[in-house]
């Protein structure tokens, strides 16, 4: 996640304190227990994208994928475990 801290006019970013309030209340799949399970979340109007260009030292084909989103919402009862593309 990434988001500037400040807005062009200097005001503070609220969108920035949210991806804060993230980092400190969900909890990882790599650190969860039976005590603290992993956090569960619904991403919405996301869109999947991928990057792929050639490396200039190895001459060799890369990719990487990017998930670009507005919204994280914290998983309802009704929705469904998976992902839809």
């Amino acid at each position: 996640m990434f988001s500037m801290r400040l807005k062009k006019d200097g005001d503070l970013n609220k969108v920035y304190d949210r991806i804060l309030s993230y980092r400190d209340t969900l909890i990882s799949e790599a650190v969860a227990d039976e005590n603290h399970p992993a956090s569960r979340i619904t991403v919405s109007k996301a869109k999947l994208e991928e990057n792929i260009w050639i490396d200039k030292p190895t001459g060799k084909e890369r990719s990487t994928f990017q998930i670009s989103s507005n919204f994280l919402n914290n998983k309802r009862d009704a929705d469904i475990d998976g992902a839809t593309f």
